[in-house]
């Protein structure tokens, strides 16, 4: 029978030492994050803290990143990611 990885101790050093790590800061609405129509909606000052930029199409990008419209597929397309027209929230689209 074979151990696992971790019994075998090829995951042990890596989880020790993740073990050791703080926790990050709790996340705080207003200051990181705020909700919009149900959705997270990150601030700049959370995405400049965070240090790196995600080529999502986050709306507060501090890194000047703009997801072009042909990444994006379907009715969304051209769309700021979390936007919903009121159309779209009548169910009339």
């Amino acid at each position: 029978m074979h151990k696992a990885p971790t019994e075998a101790g090829v995951l042990n050093p890596l989880i020790n030492f993740l073990s050791t790590m703080p926790a990050p800061p709790a996340l705080q609405e207003g200051t990181d994050y705020y909700i919009e129509n149900g959705l997270f909606v990150f601030t700049e000052h959370f995405l400049r803290r965070r240090g790196y930029c995600c080529q999502s199409g986050c709306r507060h990008c501090p890194y000047g990143f703009v997801k072009n419209s042909q990444d994006l597929q379907g009715e969304t397309a051209g769309k700021e990611p979390g936007v919903v027209s009121q159309d779209e929230q009548d169910g009339q689209v």
